[in-house]
């Protein structure tokens, strides 16, 4: 039987929402826990109003327009060593330095762009 200790460190642990997002400094670091989404770079529609539309991907949900988009290029990946998560680092004024945001962020093929997550950023913010 599993303590509710145990239970609570967890619900703790476990992202609900597949994402954490924060903003250190001038660097934001969106990091992605559902790995079998991810099938090359990333990239990201940014809006300082609502979740963005992804205009390049088919399978995204619909959305206001985007204000900013981080092009791959821009955007550095750190995997985990034990491969349970990525980070996605890029600097804060890629989003025209927003200190919040709405974000829909999609991964890159060479022929489409495949829809990752939406969400908000920060959901945390670190000095």
């Amino acid at each position: 039987m599993i303590s509710a200790l145990a239970l609570a460190v967890l619900a703790s642990t476990s992202p609900v929402q597949g994402y954490n997002a924060s903003i250190k400094g001038t660097e934001v670091t969106v990091r992605f826990y559902d790995l079998a989404k991810i099938y090359g770079p990333f990239k990201f529609y940014v809006s300082p109003i609502s979740m963005p539309t992804a205009t390049g991907c088919a399978t995204c949900p619909v959305g206001v327009q985007a204000t900013n988009t981080v092009p791959s290029s821009s955007i550095r990946q750190e995997w985990a060593p034990n491969g349970r998560y990525v980070d996605a680092i890029f600097s804060i004024s890629d989003v025209g330095d927003m200190s919040k945001f709405y974000f829909t962020a999609v991964t890159c093929l060479p022929s489409e762009e495949r829809y990752l997550a939406s969400g908000i950023a920060p959901l945390t913010r670190t000095r």
